[in-house]
């Protein structure tokens, strides 16, 4: 079964690596815009709206919306997949 998602706009949280690289590849091929954001910008050089956002900073959030306010004038899905796993040293 294919979706066609042609008009969607879709931001993908950790879109740069793992689960979010993954979803957000699948949408595009689907048709769908993809808001990409991530940490890594090499990896985020693939998508054609992309932003490099440290989701810990509220200072760094609120800008991107700001941006994506002006740029968008609705988005149609939010995906987060942004995480991280922290290693306890033994």
């Amino acid at each position: 079964m294919t979706t066609d998602l042609t008009n969607k706009k879709i931001i993908v949280t950790g879109a740069t690596s793992g689960i979010g690289q993954a979803t957000a590849q699948i949408l595009a091929k689907a048709g769908a815009t993809i808001i990409a954001l991530g940490r890594n910008t090499k990896e985020l050089s693939i998508y054609s709206s992309a932003h490099q956002v440290n989701l810990e900073n509220l200072n760094e959030i609120e800008s991107f919306a700001e941006e994506i306010k002006q740029k968008f004038k609705e988005i149609d899905w939010l995906i987060n997949c942004a995480g991280a796993i922290e290693h306890e040293e033994k």
